[in-house]
């Protein structure tokens, strides 16, 4: 029995990893002081690269639009990404994002942080996660952890002990 060459087996793991992680929406939301959700948004093809393919370029563009529009409707102080993955790609197309924004006095300027995103993922399977929000799906629960644990990360942690 032939074994497949290494390189076309890590070939066809890299495309894999990168599938599964496109094939799901990126999903924020806007919590306020309390870490209490008060808006949320979801971006289909934002994962994709706008220059894979003409209807996936075409969807990434619009999910930009609709960020910065959710960026000048609720004027967040700071944007937390989950540091796994492309985060750093991500954070350079929202930087961008903001930067024009900024330039065009539209909002003031927006920290952009990357947060490591374990307590998520703890959190997202967690009866609290669950009961709190019940129509979320797994990647908003993800959201909704690492923004609270920008905003108070020691209650954050803390709250999953109880």
């Amino acid at each position: 029995v032939k074994s497949s060459p290494p390189s076309l087996l890590k070939q066809w793991y890299q495309r894999r990893v990168r599938g599964s992680e496109q094939d799901r929406p990126g999903h924020g939301v806007l919590i306020n002081g309390d870490g209490e959700v008060e808006d949320t948004i979801s971006l289909t093809y934002y994962r994709y690269n706008a220059k894979a393919a003409k209807d996936w370029g075409k969807g990434k563009l619009e999910d930009m639009a609709k960020l910065k529009d959710f960026l000048l409707e609720n004027r967040p102080h700071v944007i937390a990404l989950n540091c796994s993955g492309r985060a750093m790609i991500y954070m350079r197309e929202i930087q961008d994002i903001v930067t024009a924004l900024e330039q065009q006095h539209q909002i003031k300027p927006i920290a952009i942080e990357l947060v490591d995103p374990t307590v998520a993922m703890i959190y997202k399977e967690s009866s609290r996660a669950q009961s709190e929000f019940p129509s979320y799906c797994a990647e908003q629960r993800v959201a909704v952890s690492i923004a609270r644990r920008l905003r108070d990360p020691l209650t954050e942690l803390a709250q999953l002990c109880n």
